[in-house]
């Protein structure tokens, strides 16, 4: 089993939400001794092509919960720009 993904042109608002849950994210917990600054993302881009995603497996499905694996593939032009300070 597979999707189709919707690929839209992501707003402003999504992007610096994603963008600042992605800083919060990279700076949480112990970062090498040699990064001396917080990692802040500066760009990112979702790119204009969609994941294939593939269902591989479905296993319990309950009505607030469900397990399975998947695959994940991307081969398009998304990408992230990282800035921070080390020493």
């Amino acid at each position: 089993m597979s999707f189709n993904i919707n690929w839209p042109t992501f707003s402003p608002e999504f992007i610096q939400q994603a963008k600042t849950q992605i800083t919060a994210a990279l700076n949480k917990g112990q970062k090498p001794a040699n990064i001396v600054g917080d990692i802040v993302v500066e760009e990112l881009y979702m790119g204009k092509k969609p994941p294939d995603l593939e269902v591989l497996e479905i296993g319990e499905l309950q009505p607030d919960r469900f397990r399975g694996m998947f695959k994940l593939v991307y081969q398009g032009d998304a990408h992230i720009v990282l800035v921070t300070k080390v020493q």
